[in-house]
């Protein structure tokens, strides 16, 4: 391991950080190091919200994904970013008229869920059998 000098994105500190043997690191890569070893608060929230993302990305391709819903699941997961961030409460895709998809925060998780609802009606109009 090498000992490297990297600035935080958020505070301007510099920082040690070790990167391994034979590998040439950017600048700017040792500088995103620096930022997800850093202390100051702006990089601690950072790590949560990144954190938070990815728990929500899991969700979309365990509810969404793995069930050939992979168009909502490319909307949803287009939506993750804003949500984590909460500058977006709540995106809804109304994939058939049957089945709802939606993603919202819930204290400092991401909620991800898909509701298939059964559709009757009639118009009035007899329907030959």
């Amino acid at each position: 391991m090498n000992a490297k000098t990297g600035m935080c994105q958020f505070c301007g500190q510099l920082l040690t950080v070790m990167v391994p043997d034979g590998k040439d690191f950017t600048e700017e890569e040792l500088n995103t190091i620096a930022a997800a070893e850093c202390t100051c608060s702006k990089a601690e929230e950072e790590r949560e919200i990144s954190s938070i993302k990815d728990a929500a990305r899991e969700s979309i391709e365990r509810i969404l994904d793995k069930k050939n819903r992979r168009t909502a699941a490319a909307i949803l997961t287009a939506a993750v970013d804003p949500i984590a961030r909460k500058k977006c409460k709540k995106v809804s895709v109304n994939m058939d008229g049957e089945l709802v998809c939606s993603m919202y925060m819930k204290g400092k998780r991401v909620i991800v869920e898909a509701r298939q609802t059964m559709v009757e009606y009639s118009d009035g109009e007899a329907v030959d059998e």
